[in-house]
């Protein structure tokens, strides 16, 4: 059976990059992930790299994931706080003048909640609710399995929850996010092993996972990144059983299944769904 040119789809993160290539519009091969540049230049020349080297000369069209807010035209990232060489540069021409082919571009979280409402933790629900907490912090409504509407994207670790900034600075993200964690206890959260500490860091997640609940009315949140997998959801659910008491009934909180590739699974479903 022969298959038109293949999707060359792409998730790129604040610290690293992950990139495959579909070949039946079905499945994707086994992603590759390197360090993300921090110029757009080197930025560039990886994606094509990459796109050479997994989908060949001849790409079907391509799909992927960028942090921080996209310009209305979704054709370029304009104000990535971890990639700030990326920022109002032409991204979306570049590639698909580099590669011959359509290209789409999202938000990364955007596209990483997508793949857990088509593919992963959220399959069975109408509307998810998605956080990411890794380097940084942001997260997505999906509603029946398209990323929902919205002015000028979805921003949710800049809401705050500390108004007076009595106990922490700044906003949600500045608050749980790996980032924070580093700034604030001087050590990779990957090696801190204090259960103190992660209680502190659950009671604070779940106050913003609140919010969200309040904002987005989902069926399900789902949490995901990499600091999220030293989290438990039921302690996050018993959190929110004091606290969230507008409701009769909580809405499920579930950890994410799609582990490093969930910006993938959702970059082959927008490409398909475009």
């Amino acid at each position: 059976m022969s298959y038109p040119p293949p999707y060359f789809l792409f998730d790129v993160g604040a610290t690293k990059s992950r990139f495959a290539a579909s070949h039946d519009g079905v499945h994707f091969d086994e992603p590759e992930v390197v360090i993300t540049p921090k110029t757009f230049p080197e930025g560039i020349e990886l994606i094509v790299t990459m796109a050479r080297k997994l989908a060949g000369e001849h790409i079907g069209a391509v799909a992927g994931g960028i942090p921080g807010p996209l310009n209305s035209e979704k054709t370029r990232v304009i104000n990535a706080p971890n990639l700030p060489d990326w920022n109002e540069k032409p991204l979306k021409d570049m590639i698909a003048q580099r590669l011959s082919a359509p290209v789409l571009l999202e938000n990364d979280t955007a596209l990483v909640g997508l793949g857990e409402a088509v593919a992963g933790s959220g399959v069975d629900y109408g509307i998810v609710a998605y956080l990411t907490i890794s380097t940084g912090v942001n997260g997505v409504r999906i509603v029946d399995k398209k990323i929902d509407k919205s002015a000028m994207g979805f921003e949710i670790g800049h809401m705050i929850l500390d108004v007076n900034h009595a106990n922490y600075p700044g906003d949600f993200e500045s608050m749980v996010s790996g980032d924070a964690l580093h700034k604030r206890y001087s050590i990779s959260p990957k090696d801190i092993s204090d259960s103190r500490i992660w209680e502190e860091e659950t009671r604070l997640v779940a106050a913003g996972i609140h919010n969200i609940i309040c904002f987005w009315s989902p069926e399900v949140v789902i949490v995901g990144g990499a600091v999220s997998q030293k989290l438990q959801s039921e302690l996050i659910s018993k959190y929110l059983g004091t606290t969230l008491t507008i409701y009769k009934h909580i809405p499920q909180v579930k950890m994410s299944s799609l582990t490093s590739f969930g910006g993938i699974h959702g970059a082959l479903h927008f490409i398909k769904s475009a």
